[in-house]
């Protein structure tokens, strides 16, 4: 019905999603981040549009707007820039930079390359001395003090917009970059993606790049290290030569097997943005045949060869050619990523979307849209694609808006099929999204999920290493029975610590370091969160979080 009459009309036409492509558009990504978070927010009467453009203008957005406007930016026929991002922020009462900084994310994305932000701040209200802010910024960086995300998106954007500036000594670059570093693998959330956005910016700095690059490089090639995901998957974005070695390396020699993923994980997006020579390509495409024609290796490796396959030229030699005949004839997931770019069929695709859509949309506050093309398209990118940043960073645009809590619990009901659950290449995308997006009750549903019995050991594993990044509670209870069900299987231990120091957990991650009967590797992961220095850990200590509002209809499957 209508959000403001009741007169069962919609107050908003439905937006049209563009038809063949397959991927559609940052902006309208942008686009529709806006329209929702203004359709189904707190506030019911900027539901209309013509009420949300008269209390547009104020507090540094300098002009009035009428509907049209709102129209053009909600439609993507015009950019949304930075200050009209922060109004719809403070408008909406949404937490500062969270639309800025998923806009920053996506259209960095599309751009395929590191680099400064398409979002404009000088523009907007910056700064009045960006020099003196920068080196206010930099002393800070430098310090015992805390580093918000919101500090770290202003000092990387400002030194990008400064490509020539001079920073004395040569090692404030490194000190920056390894601080930047080590807050961004420990982090999660909006924290997350503001400091992973300043990694990319440093990226395409004339002089942080190669900072950067050897940074990342030197935390994968570290065995006592305990996130890889983070600095390999950062260097897909940079086409420099040294991003690459680093990369290759990691598949032919990888550190432990969680850089080994990493590696095919950004391999997998490297190559379609032509990051390889062909010498390079040839050796990538060799070892991927090799990886999926093996027993034994991990889902996420398989799922990137495949993609990996998939955007090649593949292969030069009728040897090569027969060994990719066989691999699809065996394997249902490669068959399927070489046909479709995608980890399941179209009808299968089409079928959970449609399903997940509609019963997210009966939880919302309110009924607007009768249907969401777009949201159906972000649920295909999220769940079946087969590259990770675009299946998380559509997960965090999702979750930046308020259809976040409900499609964790639409997931939620579709992994009620054991049959769901037990598809090793589906089911990890499922868990991982309903953990970035669900509340304190999918934080319940996960915790039965990694003590349940018979689950495919991928499926546990990833339980084990995305339930940290819930905004939910785990107890004690909880964390002892899964340390009991799973302390001789390393992977998983670490998984477990890993979700231990996300949430800050210090007393039970000294009983892991002091506990005999743990596996080594689970006792050195222990000690290396207990040994990250204060500074760190204050600067990305997770903020409060805000009970759901009591306004949204819930049917929960936990």
């Amino acid at each position: 019905m209508d959000a403001s009459t009741g007169n069962g009309r919609r107050t908003e036409p439905t937006p049209r999603v563009p038809a063949g492509s397959g991927r559609v558009g940052c902006q309208d990504r942008v686009a529709w981040l806006l329209r929702t978070n203004r359709l189904y927010g707190t506030d019911e009467k900027f539901a209309t549009g013509s009420k949300f453009a008269e209390a547009f203008h104020g507090n540094g957005f300098p002009r009035s707007i009428d509907r049209a406007q709102v129209s053009r930016w909600e439609r993507a026929a015009q950019r949304a820039g930075f200050s009209v991002l922060r109004r719809y922020e403070e408008l909406l009462d949404l937490p500062s930079y969270r639309l800025v900084a998923v806009a920053d994310m996506l259209y960095r994305e599309v751009r395929g390359t590191a680099g400064p932000s398409y979002l404009d701040r000088k523009a907007d209200g910056a700064a009045a001395d960006p020099r003196g802010r920068t080196e206010q910024l930099i002393d800070f960086a430098r310090s015992t003090d805390t580093m918000s995300g919101n500090d770290w998106d202003e000092l990387t954007y400002n030194l990008s917009a400064m490509p020539n500036v001079f920073l004395y000594p040569s090692t404030l670059w490194n000190d920056l970059v390894d601080r930047l570093l080590a807050e961004m693998i420990i982090s999660d959330g909006m924290d997350w993606m503001q400091r992973s956005e300043s990694v990319h910016r440093l990226l395409g700095h004339p002089v942080g790049e190669g900072v950067v690059i050897a940074a990342c490089g030197a935390l994968a090639a570290d065995p006592s290290n305990q996130v890889f995901v983070d600095p390999l998957t950062q260097l897909s974005s940079s086409p420099h030569p040294d991003a690459t070695r680093k990369i290759i390396g990691q598949v032919v020699n990888p550190t432990n097997d969680h850089a080994k993923r990493a590696a095919w994980w950004s391999v997998a997006e490297k190559v379609g943005r032509g990051h390889f020579a062909p010498d390079d390509l040839a050796t990538l495409t060799r070892r991927g045949i090799e990886l999926l024609a093996a027993d034994g290796q991990h889902p996420a490796c398989r799922l990137a060869a495949a993609e990996l396959l998939r955007q090649t030229e593949f292969p030069a030699s009728r040897a090569m050619a027969s060994a990719v005949r066989r691999i699809v004839d065996a394997d249902r997931l490669s068959r399927q990523v070489l046909q479709s770019g995608r980890v399941v069929s179209g009808e299968t695709a089409d079928a959970i979307t449609a399903r997940v859509a509609v019963s997210a949309a009966s939880m919302l506050p309110r009924h607007v849209l009768e249907d969401d093309p777009m949201l159906r398209h972000l649920l295909d990118d999220m769940l079946f694609h087969p590259q990770i940043s675009m299946r998380n960073n559509t997960t965090f645009l999702v979750g930046a808006t308020p259809y976040g809590r409900p499609v964790a619990r639409a997931l939620g009901l579709e992994l009620t099929s054991r049959a769901a659950l037990e598809d090793t290449a589906t089911a990890p995308a499922f868990i991982n999204a309903i953990s970035l997006l669900g509340d304190d009750t999918a934080n319940g549903f996960l915790q039965r999920l990694a003590l349940a019995p018979g689950l495919p050991a991928a499926v546990s594993e990833t339980v084990l290493w995305t339930l940290g990044h819930n905004s939910g509670h785990c107890d004690n209870a909880f964390w002892l029975k899964a340390i009991g069900r799973y302390r001789q299987h390393l992977s998983s231990m670490r998984g477990i610590i890993y979700g231990l120091g996300l949430t800050r957990n210090a007393a039970m991650l000294r009983a892991c370091r002091s506990d005999p009967s743990l596996p080594d590797g689970a006792r050195r992961a222990s000690a290396w969160w207990l040994n990250i220095p204060d500074r760190i850990l204050r600067s990305t200590a997770r903020p409060a979080v805000p009970s759901a509002p009591a306004a949204v209809r819930t049917r929960s499957p936990w």
